[in-house]
């Protein structure tokens, strides 16, 4: 048996030591490292750890001696009073926030905000919104955004205001028309009623009757057409009324309310201010054509006496004391009426029927007659 004695068994590890560092192809063949070769395990010699999956694939170094970094301190801890007034206060804010939108939803949904939403449906030519806004739409011929535009083109719908509601759900509304001829401020009474959870107007829309009494009503036109015989429903506002000739206008302002309800309308005409302008500026033309010998009608105004003979009056006309009266007739007739002193001479049939010469200031009764469509030519009625 081999001696394993001390100085034997460090001769072997020397030897096997030797022959595991040399290379492969140095040692002889056939021989083999005895053991591995010796390795460091100290904690300072240990190889860095792989990064964690999913880490990138580079980590920025730290520098050798770097200080490691601080722990954050604690954050203070609330006190549970804060805690509570902190919640309590969000709980006030909430409730008074889900308040106001309870006020602000039942004050779109109130009987004001329904009729001033109709109102202004009206004011802006918006027929079908307005009617949407009934609790049972009204049906007619002048329902229409048509006529509804023609209402706004007499008169605009201005300065809406919604003043209360009165018992009976009547909800109390001032409005403006702006007619040509000035502003008409409307007092109006807007029926509702209970429709579900909102309301709706128990009415949207005013039955009229239109009449005349003057010569000139013939001239008038309802929504472009004839004047209605019988009454009709009509939007709240101004009345789609208008002249078939540009010398002829209406007189007033006539509107039809919503609390109007079979409300009769009486109407009249005039002639416009430039029409009379006109009529009465060729008046004055014709008398002096007349009074100089160059008119071409066959009667012309006479002498103020008793017996004048047709047609023999020269002279000089005065201004008129007064303006001559122009008046509107049925079938589109203009008559002018007046009187006028004349400087000059004529000539009057004696007790012999034979003209005699006649002199000095005499007065002359005017009356002649116009058509509407024709302002500048003049037809004498008396003479």
């Amino acid at each position: 048996m081999a001696d394993l004695s001390g100085e034997g068994r460090d001769g072997a590890t020397e030897v096997a030591a030797t022959a595991a560092s040399r290379p492969v192809s140095d040692r002889p063949a056939g021989e083999l490292p005895s053991s591995p070769p010796a390795v460091d395990w100290s904690p300072d010699r240990l190889p860095p750890s792989p990064p964690p999956p999913g880490a990138p694939r580079s980590w920025p170094a730290l520098p050798e001696h770097a200080p490691t970094p601080p722990i954050p301190p604690h954050p203070p801890t609330r006190r549970p009073r804060r805690l509570l007034l902190a919640a309590v206060s969000c709980l006030v804010l909430a409730l008074l926030l889900a308040l106001l939108a309870a006020a602000q939803y039942h004050a779109d949904r109130s009987p004001q905000a329904t009729a001033r939403r109709y109102f202004t449906a009206l004011a802006r030519g918006d027929a079908a919104a307005a009617l949407g806004y009934a609790a049972t739409p009204p049906r007619g011929p002048y329902l229409t955004a048509t006529v509804l535009r023609q209402q706004l083109a007499v008169a605009a719908l201005t300065g809406l205001q919604v003043e209360g509601i009165r018992p009976g759900n009547l909800v109390e509304i001032k409005y403006q028309l702006q007619f040509a001829s000035g502003v008409e401020q409307v007092n109006d009474l807007v029926p509702m009623v209970r429709y579900g959870s909102s309301w709706r107007l128990a009415r949207a829309a005013v039955e009229v009757r239109v009449a005349g009494t003057d010569d000139g009503f013939d001239r008038l036109t309802f929504a472009g057409g004839r004047m209605p015989s019988k009454p009709v429903l009509v939007f709240p506002g101004a009345l789609p009324l208008s002249a078939d000739r540009p010398a002829v206008r209406l007189a007033g302002q006539p509107s039809a309310p919503l609390s109007g309800q079979h409300d009769e309308v009486q109407l009249s005409t005039e002639l416009t201010p430039a029409a009379i302008a006109t009529a009465r500026q060729t008046l004055s033309a014709a008398l002096t054509a007349c009074l100089t010998g160059r008119s071409v009608e066959p009667r012309c105004p006479v002498a103020g006496d008793r017996r004048p003979v047709p047609g023999s009056l020269r002279g000089t006309a005065a201004p008129f004391p007064t303006p001559p009266t122009v008046t509107l007739l049925s079938g589109g007739l203009v008559e002018l009426t007046g009187t006028v002193s004349v400087h000059g001479h004529w000539q009057d049939w004696d007790f012999n029927n034979q003209p005699v010469a006649e002199s000095g200031i005499s007065g002359v009764d005017l009356q002649a007659q116009a058509s509407v469509d024709d302002l500048h030519t003049l037809h004498w009625m008396t003479g």
